[in-house]
C-alpha cells in the first residue's frame, strides 16, 4: 500500500498494511529542531499531509501568528502572542455588541478568487503526492465565534442571546460551508474542520445545547465531504467524551483529541471500531517528558484500549513547544512495536516453536544470545537504563528491539580476591578469572596439572542459581532459553586453551574423566531449568577456529559427541524441550555429526569463518533449525542500516520464511554494533 491507500484502508476499517503516522508541527519546533525532524521523519515516514495554501491575502492580515506581538487574521481579529509559537488570545472583541451582528459580514474575498486555477493547483498537488492528502480548511465555527465576541461574550451569548447567537452562527457557518464546498470539489482525500470543545475535565457547555446549536454544523460538513467522495476528519481539544457518540452518529471519520484527558476504557466500550482515533500523545505531560519510557508508556495504553489491526488508530502527535524529540521518537517507535505486535497471529512462544518445528511462523522470529552493556544502554536510553535493574533492562532492549526470546545466562561465581587488573573470581568449576568490562583472564586454572584430574571433585548441583531465568518466565512473555556450558567449552574455561587442547591431545583419559563430572553438573543445572519452565536449552560451546575444528575428529569422538548426545538424552528424558547448540568458527566438517547428536537448534553460523547458509539450508535445513549467520566482522559493525536490513530482509525471505530459521547475529549484539544497525536489523523483514 501506499500512504494514501493505508490512511483509507485504516478509515473504512480494512486492515492497512502498517499503522499509519502523522505529525503536526509549528514554526518554533522547526526552527528548533529542524534536524531532529527531519531524522524522525526520515526514520517514521508520514502518510498524511496538508494541501497547498490557495487562499488571496486580505489587507486585513498583519504580523506573524506565531511571533510574539499582535497578530491580526483574515477576518480582523487581533491576537496578541505572548510566547514564541503559540497563537495567543483575542483581547478586543471584533464585534464588541451582541447587536452588531446584522451588520458584520464574513470574509469572502480570502476564498480563491479563480476557483478553476485554484483548483487545478490542489489537484496537481495531490496527483504529485502518494500521501492522504487533507484539506487547507479548518471551518472552526465555535472558535470564530469566541474570536469575534471573546470567550466571555461567547458563552454569556449562547444564554443570554439565543437568537443573536444563532445569526451569527449562521453567518459563520454560511462562510464555511462554501470553502468546504469548494475543497471537497477537488481532488484532496480528507475534509479538515475543528473547535476546542473541552475542558480538561468536561465539556464547555451542556452536551444538548452543543447537539442543538453545533451539532447540524458538523453534520453539514460531513455531508458534503461524504457527497464528493472524501473523508471527514475533526480536531478538537480537550475531554469530549460525552459527544463521541455524536460525532459517530453524523459520519465524523477520524477524531483528533486529547484521549489522554478521557477514560479509554469507557471510550473503547462506546465508539471504537466506528471511528479512527486519529491521535493524539498528550502534549502537555507525556511528550514535554525528558524520560521517553513515558511516551512508550502512553503509547502502550492507547493500543491497549483502542488499537486493532483492522484499522482505527492513526499514530499522530504535536510537535509542539516544550517537546521533547527523543521522546516523539520513542513514540513512534513504540507504536511500530504495538502495530507489529498486534498484526501478528502467534505469540512470541509460538511463533519461536513453529520456526524450530519446520513449520512456517506468522513471521520469522529473532532474538540474541546476549546484548552487551553499552549497546542495551543506547537502546533504552540513559534515563532508563540507569532506573532499571539488570533484567529489566534486558528485557525493555529485547521489547525495544522486537525479540521473541531471551537467553538466560547466570553462572555461580564469587570474588575472592583482587589485582592491578580487576577483581578475581571463583567459579564453580574451581577455576579462577579476573573479570573486566568485556574480557576475562584466567587467573588460576581448576587443576593445577593434568596428574590432578583423578582428584577433581564435581560441582555441587545445589549451587545452580535460577533467579534471572525465574524473573523473566514470570516477567516476560518471550520464550526463553537457559544456557549451559558444553564439554569443549567448560574445560577450556577451567584450564585455559592451551593447557586444555595440549592435554586433550596427551591425556585424553584424564580430559574425559573431568569433562564426565563437569557435564553432570550441566546437566543437572539444565534440568533444574526445565523444571523451572525454560522453555529450551542453549549448550554453548565453541569447538572450532575460523578455520576448522579445535580438535581432530578422533579427539572429537572422545571428547565432544559422546557429553553432547548424554546432555541431549537426560535433558529430553527430564522434559522435551528443544537443545541448541551455539559454537563460533568454521563447523563444516562436524555438522553431520551436530546433527546426528539430535540437537534441535544451532546458533552462530559465522559467515567470516566460511559458513554458508544456504548450503546449509539445503544440506540440513530439515532436520535442525539454523540461528544466526547475521556478520559480526565486518557487516554489523561497519555496514550502513540499509546494508544490514536488506541482508537481514534476504535471510528473512529466502532462509526463514517457511520455518527452521531464527534471525540473530552470528554471536551476540556486542557493543561494537551501532545503535542503528541493530535496529535496522530487527527492523527489517518484519511480515516475512
Amino acid at each position: 500500500m501506499n500512504s494514501r491507500e493505508r490512511v483509507a484502508a485504516c478509515l473504512r476499517f480494512e486492515t492497512p498494511d502498517f499503522l499509519p503516522r502523522h505529525i503536526w508541527t509549528v514554526p518554533w519546533s522547526v526552527e528548533r529542531y529542524g534536524k531532529e525532524l527531519e531524522e524522525i521523519r526520515r526514520r517514521f515516514p508520514e502518510d498524511i499531509c496538508w494541501a497547498d495554501d490557495v487562499y488571496e491575502l486580505r489587507p486585513e492580515e498583519r504580523g506573524d501568528p506565531y511571533a510574539v506581538g499582535t497578530y491580526t487574521d483574515e477576518w480582523g481579529c487581533t491576537f496578541d502572542n505572548f510566547h514564541e509559537g503559540i497563537i495567543g488570545e483575542v483581547r478586543e472583541s471584533l464585534i464588541k455588541e451582541i447587536d452588531e451582528v446584522a451588520s458584520f459580514r464574513p470574509p469572502f474575498d480570502v476564498l480563491p478568487h479563480d476557483e478553476s486555477a485554484a483548483r487545478e493547483r490542489v489537484n496537481r498537488f495531490c496527483a504529485e503526492s502518494d500521501q492522504f492528502v487533507l484539506s487547507g480548511c479548518g471551518p472552526r465555527p465555535w472558535e470564530r465565534y469566541q474570536f469575534l465576541r471573546g470567550t466571555e461574550n461567547a458563552l454569556m451569548d449562547l444564554l443570554l442571546e439565543p437568537e443573536s447567537a444563532k445569526e451569527l452562527l449562521k453567518t459563520i457557518h454560511d462562510f464555511y460551508l462554501r470553502e468546504v464546498e469548494f475543497w471537497a470539489s477537488t481532488d484532496v482525500d480528507g475534509i479538515f474542520f475543528q473547535d476546542d470543545w473541552g475542558s480538561q475535565q468536561a465539556l464547555l457547555i451542556q452536551p444538548e445545547m452543543w447537539r442543538d446549536l453545533f451539532k447540524p454544523l458538523y453534520k453539514d460538513y460531513v455531508v458534503i465531504a461524504h457527497a464528493h467522495g472524501k473523508f471527514a476528519l475533526m480536531h478538537s481539544d480537550g475531554n469530549i467524551s460525552s459527544i463521541y457518540e455524536d460525532l459517530v452518529e453524523i459520519g465524523v471519520d477520524a477524531v483528533n483529541s486529547q484521549l489522554a484527558c478521557m477514560d479509554l476504557a469507557d471510550l473503547a466500550a462506546r465508539v471504537k471500531g466506528r471511528i479512527t482515533f486519529w491521535g493524539e500523545i498528550d502534549r502537555q505531560n507525556v511528550l514535554t517528558s525528558s524520560d521517553p519510557e513515558v511516551g512508550r508508556s502512553a503509547v502502550r495504553k492507547i493500543a491497549r484500549h483502542l488499537y486493532d489491526p483492522a484499522g482505527g488508530v492513526i499514530a499522530q502527535l504535536s510537535f509542539d513547544l516544550g517537546v521533547v524529540p527523543e521522546t516523539v521518537e520513542a513514540v513512534f517507535d513504540q507504536w511500530d512495536i504495538e502495530s507489529k505486535k498486534n498484526t501478528e497471529s502467534m505469540t512470541l512462544k509460538e511463533r519461536v516453536m513453529a520456526a524450530i518445528n519446520h513449520e512456517a511462523p506468522d513471521r520469522v522470529p529473532r532474538g540474541e544470545l546476549a546484548i552487551e552493556e553499552d549497546l542495551l544502554r543506547k537502546l533504552i536510553g540513559e534515563h532508563r537504563f540507569a532506573s532499571l535493574d539488570a533484567n529489566e533492562r534486558l528485557l525493555a532492549a529485547i521489547q525495544e528491539l522486537g525479540g521473541d526470546l531471551v537467553n538466560v545466562h547466570q553462572f555461580p561465581m564469587e570474588q575472592v580476591g583482587q589485582t592491578s587488573m580487576g577483581p578475581v573470581f571463583r567459579s564453580v568449576l574451581g577455576d579462577e578469572h579476573v573479570i573486566t568490562k568485556g574480557s576475562s583472564q584466567l587467573h588460576k586454572r581448576a587443576i593445577d596439572d593434568i596428574s590432578q584430574a583423578g582428584d577433581y571433585q564435581a560441582p555441587d548441583p545445589s549451587s545452580c542459581l535460577t533467579g534471572n531465568l525465574d524473573w523473566f518466565v514470570a516477567n516476560s512473555d518471550l520464550f526463553v532459553f537457559a544456557q549451559v556450558m558444553g564439554p569443549v567449552s567448560s574445560l577450556d574455561w577451567m584450564l585455559g586453551t592451551e593447557d586444555y587442547l595440549v592435554w586433550a591431545m596427551t591425556d585424553t583419559d584424564a580430559i574425559r574423566s573431568v569433562t564426565e563430572k563437569v557435564i553432570d553438573y550441566e546437566i543437572a543445572r539444565a534440568c533444574k531449568f526445565v523444571d523451572h519452565d525454560a522453555d529450551a536449552i542453549f549448550i554453548t560451546d565453541d569447538i572450532a577456529f575460523n578455520s576448522g575444528l579445535f580438535l581432530p575428529p578422533h579427539i572429537m569422538d572422545e571428547l565432544a559427541w559422546p557429553f553432547y548426545r548424554q546432555m541431549i538424552s537426560e535433558i529430553k528424558a527430564r522434559k522435551d524441550v528443544p537443545v541448541f547448540l551455539h559454537t563460533d568458527g568454521d563447523i563444516r566438517t562436524a555438522l553431520d555429526k551436530i546433527v546426528a547428536c539430535g540437537f534441535d537448534g544451532l546458533q552462530s553460523l559465522q559467515p567470516s569463518a566460511g559458513m554458508d547458509i544456504v548450503d546449509v539450508k539445503r544440506r540440513y535445513g530439515d532436520k535442525i533449525c539454523l540461528m544466526g549467520n547475521m556478520d559480526l566482522d565486518h557487516l554489523m559493525t561497519f555496514g550502513t542500516p540499509e546494508e544490514v536490513a536488506e541482508q537481514a530482509a534476504w535471510l528473512c525471505e529466502h532462509i526463514g520464511s517457511n520455518g527452521g530459521f531464527i534471525l540473530s547475529t552470528c554471536n551476540i549484539l556486542t557493543n561494537s554494533v551501532p545503535e542503528e544497525n541493530a535496529r535496522a536489523m530487527y527492523g527489517a523483514g518484519v511480515g516475512v
